[in-house]
């Protein structure tokens, strides 16, 4: 059995995007038809946020 997933833009959710490229061997990068939005899918969770933006904020 094949899983098809149908992937709509997150913003305006158009649902003719194109797949750019994978990246980190977790995420493919789309681009919306509509809009041009960019965005990975799948999204990544908060957990992986927290440890890929650890670093770039800093207390003043």
């Amino acid at each position: 059995m094949v899983n098809i997933i149908a992937i709509q833009c997150p913003i305006c959710r158009f649902k003719r995007i194109d797949k750019l490229i994978k990246w980190d061997d977790n995420y493919e990068i789309y681009v919306c038809n509509r809009c041009n939005l960019l965005f990975t899918f799948p999204l990544p969770t908060d957990e992986e946020l927290t440890k890929y933006y650890q670093g770039f904020l800093f207390q003043i």
